[in-house]
């Protein structure tokens, strides 16, 4: 952002403005460029040659001055609104031959060609008595009035007034032009009769039907603007400062103080989401419509699911009772809704942005069987299925292995054969029985 805006002080009637991530201000962003482009006027010069000064003094009404810049700017400007510039042009070398420049406002075609030819001499042995640029009441001397006994001014155009108590001379005393000159400021730094009339015999005249007060420092012109009216139709102009009406405010009074067109169908302000100024409501971020009714990025099931279970359950669905649920939202009740649907006790809906408005589409939800209960039912039976399938596979891996080492030892046995060795110290054991009853005779 501060690159753009470095960026924009190289190139002239350029404006920097951040946009949202969802675009939503853009519409304000091109409106504030094009009345900040609109309501700045820029006045500079093209072509001065090197020895010339040129410095503005920028009047901009409602009492804005800007003095000795180098160049001329007032912002802020309305239409009809009247600025006026005073340029100065000083040397600081005399230059021979004519020379040319340009004064321009930016961005405009329309251009003012000065011509600059100095005399770089002046003869002021020349006297010119009663001369006409002195009204016939004064000497011209090297372009400058010296007027005879009676009378002041530049041009010698004012009466001394030598009647006054003290000696005071009318138009604020004295006996030269800038004593007349003096009475025409508010302040020593002050433009003559703040740039919008004419200082005569110490008085100002204003320019103008909508200018006046003592130094023509009021412009009852210069207030701000609504819908192009000055105070917006609904106050007056004082002295560059709107006074609204009753029941109105603001700088262009444009602001009433009612709130009629904040309250939503509910009776709610904005919605509860957003804020009435001038009695339009100003939207938080996310939410848009008359009343904010409506969320950008909001779930619409979510949101619309009470409104549509409120029409679903009344005859009549255009029963006023459902408003404070519904509030700008357009329900209609059809056969039936295709494409993505919510769902709420008994019922199908759909929603859908157009005109800046929400449209829900709800009918009755077909009969179909329970996506919940046969999800989990599918998953048990899966589960025992596949367990059931685990246990016939062991027991029968478990019975082969069981015959293949029956068949190992049955083989093992027929293939044993023993080695018989006689052992020689072994001995018969012998038993020998006496009958203690027999004779041998």
């Amino acid at each position: 952002m501060c690159v753009f805006q470095a960026l924009s002080q190289l190139i002239p009637q350029s404006v920097v403005g951040e946009l949202k991530e969802d675009s939503s201000n853009v519409v304000q962003l091109i409106s504030d460029a094009y009345k900040s482009l609109s309501s700045t006027i820029y006045l500079e010069s093209q072509g001065a040659p090197h020895g010339l000064d040129i410095t503005y003094d920028s009047h901009c009404g409602g009492g804005r001055s800007l003095l000795g810049q180098q160049r001329g700017e007032c912002t802020n400007i309305t239409i009809d609104q009247e600025i006026s510039f005073m340029v100065t042009v000083s040397s600081s070398a005399c230059l021979s031959g004519q020379h040319k420049f340009f004064i321009k406002p930016q961005g405009f075609s329309e251009q003012l060609q000065v011509t600059v030819e100095m005399q770089c001499d002046c003869n002021c042995q020349d006297l010119q008595p009663r001369h006409e640029f002195c009204n016939g009441n004064g000497t011209l001397n090297c372009g400058v009035c010296s007027c005879d006994q009676g009378h002041q001014g530049r041009k010698c155009e004012c009466v001394k007034e030598m009647d006054r108590p003290g000696g005071e001379a009318g138009g604020g005393g004295g006996s030269g032009g800038a004593d007349l000159y003096a009475s025409c400021r508010e302040t020593n730094t002050s433009q003559l009769c703040s740039g919008r009339g004419d200082c005569v015999c110490g008085q100002c005249v204003c320019r103008g039907v909508d200018v006046r007060g003592t130094y023509c420092d009021c412009d009852d012109s210069t207030c701000n603007r609504d819908n192009n009216l000055i105070c917006g139709g609904h106050g007056r102009c004082d002295c560059g400062k709107c006074v609204c009406e009753p029941g109105y405010s603001g700088a262009a009074c444009e602001c009433p103080d009612a709130q009629t067109e904040c309250k939503g169908p509910d009776g709610k302000l904005c919605s509860g989401q957003g804020q009435c100024q001038c009695n339009r409501c100003q939207c938080k971020q996310g939410y848009y419509g008359q009343y904010c009714g409506y969320c950008r990025h909001c779930d619409p099931c979510l949101t619309h699911r009470e409104c549509v279970k409120c029409h679903g359950t009344l005859k009549d669905s255009s029963d006023q009772n459902c408003s404070a649920l519904c509030g700008e939202t357009l329900v209609k009740r059809v056969p039936s809704v295709p494409g993505s649907l919510c769902r709420v006790e008994g019922f199908v809906f759909s929603t859908q942005e157009k005109d800046n408005a929400v449209h829900i589409q709800y009918a009755e939800a077909p009969n179909v069987i329970d996506t919940t209960t046969m999800i989990v039912g599918s998953s048990v039976s899966s589960i025992i299925f596949i367990g059931l399938i685990l246990i016939i596979v062991y027991r029968i891996l478990l019975e082969l292995y069981d015959r293949r080492e029956y068949q190992h030892f049955i083989r093992d046995q027929k293939n044993m054969k023993w080695k018989e060795t006689q052992n020689p110290l072994f001995r018969d054991a012998t038993t020998t029985t006496v009958n203690p009853m027999f004779n041998d005779s």
